[in-house]
């Protein structure tokens, strides 16, 4: 927008002095011919031929010095408007680059600000799956050393307990090593109490008392025996 105005405003310069220098060259026209018809009438009629051709060249001389004026007008006029041109061309690339380079410093710290903002949370991240790493791992730690002291309790249980049974094995096995003994000194004992008369040993009645207090013994035993057992 800004460049078009320059452009219209140029424009219009141009169409002013070109109007300028069309007035004047109007006036110098009409002042030469004007002259040149007063120098006509003012020369005898010998001269009149001189003087025409001398005003025809003069008027050539005249026409060409206007040409050059012109030009040269219209060259200054050029470089100037060219000169114009290229400033404002410059300066609107000047403003240009600086845009440019306002908006690249913008997004670069607007990169920056992601950057710094995408390492924080990272990090933040990272630290967090730190953390519950570690949280596994002594929670995994935990779990193991239950598992262990589990697996050692049932150990250390499984070994009493064999050892318990191997004791009452022993001790089974020792007491019906002991039991014919044991059988044989209460038969011995029970006849020793209830020793009679050889008449009376003899009856059916006496060895009747004497077995049944036998079994009595034996029955005793064996109570005894289940109850340690």
């Amino acid at each position: 927008a800004r460049q078009s105005s320059y452009e219209e405003a140029d424009r219009r310069q141009q169409q002013i002095r070109e109007a300028e220098l069309r007035q004047r060259q109007y006036e110098e026209e009409r002042l030469q011919q004007a002259q040149y018809e007063e120098g006509r009438f003012r020369q005898p009629p010998q001269d009149f031929r001189r003087a025409e051709y001398d005003a025809e060249q003069r008027r050539l001389r005249e026409e060409e010095e206007r040409h050059q004026r012109v030009f040269r007008e219209e060259e200054k006029r050029r470089q100037q408007e060219e000169q114009e041109r290229k400033r404002r061309q410059e300066q609107q690339e000047y403003e240009q680059y600086q845009q440019h380079q306002q908006q690249y410093q913008r997004y670069l710290e607007e990169q920056k600000r992601r950057d710094d903002e995408l390492r924080r949370r990272n990090a933040g991240q990272q630290q967090q799956q730190q953390q519950q790493q570690q949280q596994h791992q002594y929670q995994q730690q935990q779990q193991q050393q239950q598992q262990q002291e589990a697996a050692r309790r049932r150990q250390l249980e499984e070994q009493q307990r064999r050892a318990q049974q191997q004791q009452q094995q022993q001790q089974r096995y020792q007491n019906v090593q002991r039991e014919p003994l044991n059988v044989q000194r209460a038969q011995e004992e029970a006849q020793r109490r209830y020793q009679p008369s050889s008449a009376v040993a003899s009856s059916p009645q006496h060895q009747e008392q004497v077995g049944s207090q036998a079994q009595r013994w034996e029955s005793r035993i064996w109570e005894e025996q289940q109850a340690r057992m």
